[in-house]
């Protein structure tokens, strides 16, 4: 997020982690914070041996508009509305959400308000990522 200025601006500086594709989950269950007035998510998913996994976001259904990430064509990413001015999209609302697919998929939540902003991956794994064995001795 970039820093408010001497106008009025939606958001203020922030920091989020970046999930390693090898640890994104399957199902998240995530909150939207309901003293932000703009609130949304963004989803990034990896092609496996089956292709693409449909994502189902609860208040969605299946999420639509995926565009590639970089360009040999093993991820896509998009973006998801929750709200808007305070009020929901849709039928998607501040509070509890879940978000499933068959393949694994990253999801981080964002809000933002008069100067203030928030965000934060829904969740990991924790598997291993490096063939490295440590050995104690």
């Amino acid at each position: 997020m970039t820093g408010a200025r001497k106008n009025f601006t939606l958001g203020d500086p922030d920091f989020v982690n970046v999930i390693a594709d090898d640890q994104f989950l399957d199902h998240y269950v995530f909150f939207v914070d309901h003293t932000y007035r703009d609130s949304s998510l963004t989803l990034v998913r990896r092609k496996d041996q089956s292709g693409f996994h449909e994502v189902q976001l609860d208040c969605v259904g299946s999420v639509a508009d995926w565009r590639p990430l970089g360009t040999d064509g093993t991820a896509e990413y998009t973006w998801v509305q929750v709200t808007k001015e305070g009020q929901g999209k849709g039928a998607c609302t501040y509070g509890r959400h879940e978000a499933t697919s068959d393949g694994p998929f990253g999801l981080y939540v964002w809000g933002v308000d008069d100067y203030a902003s928030y965000g934060f991956p829904a969740g990991a794994g924790s598997r291993p990522t490096s063939p490295v064995k440590i050995v104690v001795r």
